[in-house]
């Protein structure tokens, strides 16, 4: 296999094969086989895994669950399947966690073992005004300096709307693509430099080429991407647009901003002494301490078990 990828390829190959049916079946087995009794909770990715440990240990910290990681909804799905066909019998219960893209996914709406995001993704939950001003106050040497922090967060947020303006053709073409169930040609980047240049004060559009990003073949002439790109406009853009690529921006930012403070650049001018931005706390953990939960994400946690 290494002869015929390279190791980019291979590790791709590998991470999505997580996801196939067959695959997942065996790592589910062998969960089940040391622990067969537990309590486990399936997510779609490694950064869920880490968000959601964190919003749970909020609500229930004596909680014990294991988890398995399907690589996306689908292997989300998949393993719904292969545990509602009762192909594997355990004791313990198995819960599905999973983000509401832009599909919604009916086979999940039929269980209370499901929980689904009301905005895009989780990531839609951590950049948010209230994450932005939490992160600023707690990671920034500015105790006491109200102005340099509230020139911060009306940084953040005309950033912010600037970014999502834009990534709006990005997410449109996603609606559609996911919408008419079109298979995109090549996964989606995931470096902020191919949807922006974000400095601590600026935000413009990067040089790539959008077919480079989101790319998928359909002439997009039909009535029905008209009556899509209609829907499309009433999303709330902070709620609805992909959660992953704000969250890319919000710690291209975050870093900018850090190095701006330990420079004494710009708002940062009057600062003095040593102190500086706490940049390796910049990440999901931190920014998961600091959000909201989810609507009904509580509940979903004490009906855990």
């Amino acid at each position: 296999m290494m002869s015929m990828l390279n190791s980019n390829d291979y590790i791709e190959h590998i991470r999505r094969a997580r996801g196939k049916k067959s695959v997942l079946l065996v790592r589910y087995m062998s969960l089940r086989a040391s622990y067969p009794k537990s309590l486990v909770i399936a997510f779609e990715g490694e950064d869920d895994k880490i968000v959601y440990g964190c919003w749970i240990n909020r609500v229930r910290p004596d909680l014990w669950y294991e988890t398995i990681v399907c690589n996306g909804k689908q292997g989300v799905a998949h393993l719904k399947e292969i545990i509602d066909t009762n192909i594997v019998t355990c004791q313990g219960v198995t819960y599905f966690v999973v983000d509401r893209d832009f599909d919604d996914y009916q086979p999940f709406l039929d269980t209370n073992r499901v929980f689904m995001t009301d905005r895009f993704s989780v990531e839609n939950y951590l950049v948010s005004t209230e994450v932005a001003e939490k992160v600023l106050r707690d990671l920034l040497p500015i105790d006491c300096l109200a102005d340099v922090r509230e020139a911060c967060l009306a940084l953040f947020e005309s950033l912010y709307d600037d970014f999502l303006t834009i990534t709006r053709e990005h997410n449109l073409r996603l609606y559609i693509a996911v919408s008419k169930k079109i298979r995109l040609s090549r996964p989606i980047p995931d470096k902020i430099s191919t949807l922006a240049v974000v400095t601590a004060t600026s935000v413009s559009p990067s040089n790539t080429s959008i077919d480079d990003i989101i790319f998928f073949q359909d002439d997009g002439n039909d009535d029905y991407t008209s009556i899509l790109t209609e829907q499309f406009c009433q999303l709330n853009r902070r709620d609805r647009y992909r959660g992953k690529n704000s969250i890319l921006f919000f710690k291209a930012w975050l870093f900018a901003i850090a190095r701006s403070c330990d420079a004494h650049e710009g708002v940062f001018g009057l600062l003095h002494g040593d102190a500086r931005a706490r940049q390796s706390e910049i990440g999901l953990s931190s920014f998961a301490a600091r959000s909201s939960l989810p609507v009904g994400f509580e509940a979903f946690v004490l009906g855990l078990g």
